[in-house]
């Protein structure tokens, strides 16, 4: 690249085309600048004349001032041929060179011909704009060209535009004006033909300059990028405005459209460069961090309850404790972390011991049940060994059952009582309901088996002889002789009971017959004189004398005979007991009347009245 004042030459690099920056107003332009063009260059630039090329290779010259065109090169264009640039546009002139005869075209003759006509027949058609009209009205005579076939001419065409227009923007109208100057624009005779070919032309143009565009923009970008990564004063903590100056020295910084543009990869390429070292910060905090948790580990005096305070105080002067950047936020952090891993090792660890204490908890009780239920078996075998020997039986009591023997001698009781004298009481309960059970089972087959044995007496049957009579009976074979002796003793005892019931039934009828024959001895119907058969017919009509037996009666009247004889002999004596009080009772009272009148003597006497 060269430069010159304020001006510098550059080469794009995605169209290859040479540009120039102005470091003082950061313009870049095409087209070069005076200030670095040679003297021949200049010379040409300061000329109203332009080189033009022909068709048939042959240059041709036009003033644009003046409007001449001609063949000649002017003299103001001498020592300036290899300098003169090519005119991109040509203006408007008013005299043409002389043209050249034109070739006819071989064979094709027909087909020309009619496509002419037709072509003729269509320009007649439309009729131009008045644009079109002004600029047809200053067209030199060119010569016309002659092509064989229409391909060739719309080819020709086709490299008219190619040659003269340079800008996809350019309309029509305005490039009909540079067209027309070329003998190649009347190749195609149709005005509507050559319009669309044009229209056709610039479409592929745009599309050719937006895909220039597009490469000559990723290249500046990618330009920018290069400079940006060369420079070493731009860093993470760079500022745009900071660097800007610097950067502008460089025609890479100018490449880009917009210094927006600029300013946006910068801010993103500096946002990229932050990212990268925070990066690397962070991996190498990670390995300060993993020796400041090796420094927390190793301190044995750091447990859950350290505080950081205490902490810093402990660690301040090692080096993996400075090795951190910045503040304490990141020392902090890890020591917490640190601290509530701790803690929740303790916790583990207590949940652990509870766990622990919770396990041999479980295995002793598991152990004491299973003493305790040991105990209990051995409890129940005791009170079946009670059964068997008839010291518990469906009838008794826990209360009778503790006052035996076995259970103040026993250790298998003494071993339940001290396990639990409610558990005691209640398995001696349950033993009894289940002999109960047992027994109400086996008495209904033993209650078939008495009311088979239809000649057996309980009252005068011994229990030998009332077991074998039941166990010759089907299903009561297998009955123990426990239950069929308690059977025994419960039918006996029903025999006694009822037995008694009837003996107190006669007791309460000769009862009521006594209080008949007393009754009737009280009426005197019934005397000391009276026989029995005179009772009898005084009380052989009532309920009482006819429900008691024979013998019950004499005995009966019997008693009531002695009964009143004894109560005549204490009448009489208690008769003549009476009398003699009574006359006692009459000498007592004649003395005590004597007494009281010599006392009434005694105190009317004069001694006593003195």
């Amino acid at each position: 690249a060269t430069s010159k004042g304020v001006w510098s030459e550059h080469v794009d690099k995605g169209s290859g085309k040479t540009y120039y920056y102005n470091s003082v107003t950061k313009a870049s332009v095409w087209t070069k600048p005076q200030e670095l063009m040679s003297p021949p260059e200049i010379k040409v630039v300061m000329t109203d004349w332009k080189e033009y090329n022909a068709p048939d290779g042959r240059k041709y010259y036009n003033n644009a001032k003046t409007g001449v065109t001609q063949w000649t090169r002017p003299p103001e264009m001498d020592g300036a041929v290899a300098a003169a640039p090519v005119a991109e546009t040509a203006p408007v002139v008013k005299e043409a060179p002389a043209a050249q005869p034109a070739v006819e075209p071989a064979g094709n003759g027909k087909r020309a011909a009619v496509e002419e006509k037709e072509e003729e027949e269509e320009e007649e058609v439309r009729r131009p704009t008045k644009k079109e009209k002004k600029i047809k009205e200053v067209v030199p005579d060119l010569p016309a060209p002659k092509y064989d076939t229409k391909e060739e001419a719309v080819q020709a065409f086709r490299e008219l535009l190619e040659d003269k227009v340079s800008s996809h923007k350019l309309q029509w109208v305005d490039a009909m004006a540079i067209l027309q100057l070329d003998v190649r624009f009347k190749a195609v005779k149709s005005l509507g033909e050559k319009k669309n070919l044009y229209q056709n032309y610039i479409a592929k143009k745009a599309r050719d300059f937006v895909d220039a565009e597009r490469i000559r923009k990723k290249g500046a970008k990618e330009g920018f990028l290069e400079l940006l990564n060369e420079s070493d004063f731009v860093d993470h903590k760079a500022r745009y405005r900071d660097v800007s100056e610097k950067l502008n020295l460089d025609p890479r910084f100018a490449a880009l459209d917009s210094d927006r543009e600029r300013g946006d990869m910068f801010e993103d390429f500096v946002m990229g460069l932050e990212k990268k070292e925070k990066e690397r910060l962070k991996l190498n905090r990670a390995d300060n961090l993993a020796a400041f948790r090796n420094l927390l580990e190793e301190t044995d005096t750091i447990n859950a309850r350290t505080r950081w305070g205490e902490a810093k105080t402990l660690l301040k002067e090692d080096e993996r404790y400075q090795s951190l950047e910045g503040d304490d936020k990141y020392r902090l952090e890890n020591f917490d972390d640190y601290v509530q891993g701790l803690i929740a090792k303790e916790a583990e660890q207590k949940d652990m011991e509870r766990a622990r204490k919770k396990a041999i908890e479980e295995m002793e009780r598991e152990r004491k049940k299973a003493i305790e239920k040991a105990q209990r078996t051995a409890f129940t075998e005791l009170l079946g060994e009670m059964e068997v020997k008839g010291i518990l039986t469906l009838k008794s009591t826990y209360k009778e059952a503790k006052e035996t023997d076995e259970a103040k001698t026993e250790t298998r009781w003494e071993e339940m009582m001290a396990q639990s004298k409610s558990k005691t009481q209640d398995l001696v309960e349950d033993f009894i309901l289940e002999l109960q059970k047992k027994f109400q089972a086996n008495r209904t087959t033993l209650k078939e088996a008495y009311k088979a044995a239809e000649k057996l007496d309980i009252t005068t049957c011994g229990l030998e002889a009332f077991g074998a009579a039941l166990k010759s009976h089907p299903g009561a074979d297998a009955i123990s002789d426990l239950h069929i002796k308690m059977f025994h003793e419960e039918l006996v005892k029903l025999a006694e009971e009822e037995l008694a019931k009837k003996e107190k039934k006669k007791l309460l009828r000769v009862k009521e017959l006594k209080k008949l024959l007393d009754k009737y001895i009280g009426r005197e119907k019934i005397t000391l004189e009276s026989s029995f058969e005179e009772a009898e017919a005084a009380c052989g009509e009532r309920s009482a004398w006819k429900e008691v037996s024979s013998s019950d009666r004499t005995a009966a009247f019997a008693s009531a005979m002695a009964t009143l004889k004894k109560e005549e002999a204490q009448a009489s004596g208690e008769s003549r007991s009476r009398s003699r009080s009574r006359s006692r009772s009459r000498s007592g009272e004649r003395h005590r009347r004597r007494s009281r009148s010599g006392e009434r003597r005694r105190d009317d006497s004069p001694l006593r009245r003195k």
